[in-house]
């Protein structure tokens, strides 16, 4: 695996030690060569993949799909996937260039994240994943 700065394979590790501090083996490492996981404790599983951010810090970009890849919403939700980002705090919609629907939040590491952050967003990006999409599905059902 490579990493593009010290600051980001530092973050790598810290966050492989707590993942598996908090999941154990319920936090899968990607197969590909980009450094990241996937944990899968609640109603969607959660992505996390660590960036680099400049020289001197990275980012953890933690997501997870609220609906099936393979899920188009009509471009009527559109306008409910911007009022929804508006509800929430942690957490976003956006619509990836093959039209499914992504839940994902980004949080800089400048050295100050404690594992017990960590831990929640993954809990709160899976439940608030799930939510979204129930209701996202509940609203605007696929054509």
């Amino acid at each position: 695996m490579e990493f593009k700065t010290e600051a980001q394979e530092a973050s790598f590790q810290k966050m492989a030690t707590w993942l598996t501090q908090l999941y154990g083996e319920q936090a899968v490492p990607r197969t590909d060569d980009f450094p990241g996981w996937t944990v899968d404790i609640g109603r969607r599983p959660v992505s996390i993949d660590v960036q680099a951010m400049g020289d001197n810090w990275a980012c953890l970009d933690f997501y997870a799909w609220p609906l099936p890849k393979d899920v188009r919403l009509p471009q009527a939700a559109y306008r409910g996937m911007l009022e929804t980002n508006g509800r929430y705090r942690v957490g976003s919609l956006n619509l990836q260039t093959s039209g499914a629907a992504l839940w994902e939040h980004f949080v800089v590491d400048t050295g100050e994240l404690t594992k017990e952050l960590v831990g929640a967003m993954v809990r709160w990006m899976g439940a608030d994943a799930a939510d979204v999409g129930e209701e996202l599905m509940r609203k605007f059902p696929p054509a």
